[in-house]
This record gives structure tokens, sequence and C-alpha cells, in this order.
């Protein structure tokens, strides 16, 4: 499968840019009952597909589809969302949920089993029904008390995240949090295709800081500091609209990820650090004791500018 490029990129210092923004964040700092250990399951998985989306997608839906069920009745999970809400319709929310179920308690790796069963619907939509095994990986509780944070720290400052809730292409994004316990920070951009590139650290800041406690931070952050770096909007080749989850990535001792095993590639004037698909960061979390590391995914969207703005 060929892998579309993701939407934030970082710029060179010949990119151009303007402002962009944030959708609902999920919170996987909390989930309860959970033990180190890997619990296999075979699970079913079901989406009706429109006339509009591809084979591919609805394919790639009744796989979540069976991934949510499967964790939804071998985990407890108290997760939440951020307060603000997403504009993405259906298919947005029914990600939103197989994030939240898939990266709060355990990490899951799978497969499916078979070929899809595709039957036609009213309407001339298709039913497609899957059937995916697997194995979901606890390795301890988590830490209740280590969280991304959101909320202003006084006064004088207004909520914090991403700039705006929605991007058109060539957006500038800025984005900022803090964390209640100290952790390296790592961000990782996940594309509607499940492929996984490392936004932070890159090489303009090769190593990742490590954040305080209650200290913001602030992503581009300081031009004086690095004055080449921006983070831009960015469609996929052949895309008017994409949706796609940004994971603020917060490990206790060592950083989860490194920019010497990314493999760097050109999309126009940016650079993209690919680290493969969404397994790489699963079974990378799978090895790490859970209260050792915690997690934002907010998920936006990035449209084409309409014409005359």
């Amino acid at each position: 499968m060929l892998k579309a490029m993701l939407s934030l990129l970082f710029g060179l210092l010949a990119a151009s840019a303007q402002a962009a923004g944030a959708p609902p964040a999920v919170s996987t700092a909390a989930a309860s009952h959970v033990q180190s250990s890997e619990i296999e399951f075979e699970e079913v998985g079901e989406y009706v597909a429109s006339r509009s989306e591809s084979p591919e997608e609805a394919e790639k839906k009744a796989v979540q589809d069976a991934l949510e069920r499967a964790m939804a009745q071998r985990v407890t999970i108290t997760s939440q969302y951020d307060d603000s809400q997403v504009k993405a319709g259906k298919s947005s929310k029914q990600f939103i949920s197989s994030y939240l179920n898939t990266f709060s308690g355990g990490v899951v790796n799978h497969k499916m089993v078979g070929e899809p069963e595709i039957t036609p619907m009213p309407g001339r939509t298709m039913k497609y029904v899957v059937r995916v095994k697997g194995s979901i990986t606890f390795n301890g509780d988590p830490d209740p008390s280590f969280e991304v944070r959101f909320d202003p720290k006084d006064d004088k400052l207004k909520r914090l995240g991403l700039n705006h809730p929605e991007f058109y292409e060539g957006d500038e994004v800025t984005l900022s949090f803090w964390s209640t316990k100290e952790a390296f920070i790592q961000l990782i951009v996940l594309d509607s295709d499940n492929n996984a590139s490392l936004l932070y650290p890159n090489k303009h800041v090769p190593v990742p800081r490590k954040l305080k406690p209650g200290e913001i931070f602030i992503y581009p952050g300081d031009k004086a500091e690095s004055p080449d770096l921006k983070v831009v909007a960015a469609l996929p080749p052949g895309k008017e609209e994409a949706i796609e989850y940004l994971h603020i990535l917060l490990t206790k001792g060592q950083p989860l990820f490194s920019t010497a095993e990314a493999r760097e590639s050109d999309l126009g004037p940016y650079k993209v650090l690919n680290l493969g698909d969404r397994s790489v960061m699963q079974k990378r979390l799978s090895k790490l004791k859970r209260s050792r590391w915690t997690q934002m995914v907010i998920p936006y969207r990035i449209q084409t500018r309409p014409s005359g703005q």
C-alpha cells in the first residue's frame, strides 16, 4: 500500500505558511482494571459504506469497529474527550472512538482473518463484515495523575492546545500544553492510512525536551531559537480534505522515538520524518510500563482553501 504524506509538516526556510488549529482531544491518562498481561481476541466488525467511500476505506472502518468491540468487552476504560467539538462528521467520530479504545488501557496488535464479506444494501450502499484476530497488551496500570493539560495556568493566558479548530492547506500551526509530571515530549502525527510521522524531535530540534511539571511547552516556540522551523498544514497528494491525528506523547525516563530511526522524505519544500505505520507506535508502547507514559490525541481536519480567500 502506498503511503500518503502526513498533514502536519515541519517546513524549511523557504516554506511559506499561515495560521491553523485543533478539534477534540482524547486523553489517555486513565484506564481501570488492567493488569500486566496479554489478552488474545477474535472479533467481528462491520461497516456500511456510502457510495462515495472506497473499498479500502470501508474495510478499514470495519476493522476499527472490530477493535472497538474487542476493547469494550475486555477492559473498563475511563478516558475523556476534550471540551471542543469535532466538525468532521460520522467517520471522524468512529476514528476517535477507535482511538479512545486502542490507546487507553492497552495496546492492540491485530490482523484481518480471511477476506471481508461484502453485501449490497438499500440506497446503493455496501455492508462490509470483517473478522479480526489479535491481542491486547497491558503492561501495568496507568498513573492517573500523569496528564497532558490544556487549561490555562493563569488569568492572562487563553486556553492552550492547537491555535485553531480546523486548518486550510498552507496554514501555520502552533501547539501549547503542560504536563502534570516531569516527562520527555514527542509529537507524532498519524494520517488516515495509519502512517506515523515524527513531528518532534526533528532535524531542527534533534533532542526532545524534558518538560518540568507545570511548565508550558509551546511548539514551534521561539523563532530566535529555531528560525527555520515551521509547522505547516498540508494535504496528501490528490486530496481536498483529510482528517488526521496529532499524538502528544509524554514518557518518563527516556523518549520513545529518536530522529535516527525515522526516514526523511520530501513533500515540496517540506520534510517529513516517517516512522512506519501505527503498529510501530503500538508495539513500542506495549513494552513500556503503562505508568511511564501518557498522551493526548487531537483529531484535526485540513481542507483546501476556497477560491478567492
